[in-house]
């Protein structure tokens, strides 16, 4: 039995176990054309879990999970988002904030520190003295550009053999 969403006396946990079942039972019943499987390869070694709820979600748009999170993957820009701080300039884009949530933690034990490696270190001495570089250049371009140069060189740097 599946409670009545209205229902302000449960608890959001409540409501979230009630609507963990529905979308269980959903995804059984259902044929799975896009997602055959619930995990989404992305190279030899590592995958990605699909949990059932994304999986309703993708069969009931017709999409590949694959082609779902490369469409929301891409409207996230860190070089854009940052960009617009300091200038009092309003930044909207659900995606990114939704991401920067997870990145944060979103529910994770916040007590555990990672280790890091020198390449990581230097990379957020970079980012500290950022802010400085930043706070002259107005134009939302340049600041672009700048960021997009700093993240690019770190992505090239993580992904080296």
């Amino acid at each position: 039995m599946i409670a009545e969403p209205r229902n302000a006396s449960l608890s959001m946990a409540t409501k979230r176990k009630y609507a963990e079942h529905a979308v269980t039972a959903i995804f059984e019943a259902m044929e799975h054309p896009h997602t055959s499987s619930n995990k989404l390869f992305l190279d030899e070694s590592s995958c990605l879990m699909l949990s059932p709820d994304f999986c309703v979600l993708c069969e009931m748009y017709n999409c590949y999970p694959k082609e779902y999170l490369e469409y929301f993957m891409r409207a996230i820009s860190l070089a854009d988002a940052h960009a617009h701080k300091g200038l009092n300039l309003k930044y909207e884009n659900f995606v990114f904030d939704f991401f920067m949530k997870i990145a944060a933690g979103f529910g994770r034990d916040s007590s555990l520190v990672p280790e890091l490696s020198e390449e990581e270190l230097d990379f957020y001495e970079v980012m500290a003295e950022l802010p400085l570089k930043l706070y002259h250049i107005r134009s939302i371009e340049q600041r672009f550009l700048l960021l997009h140069e700093v993240y690019h060189l770190h992505f090239k740097t993580m992904n080296e053999p």
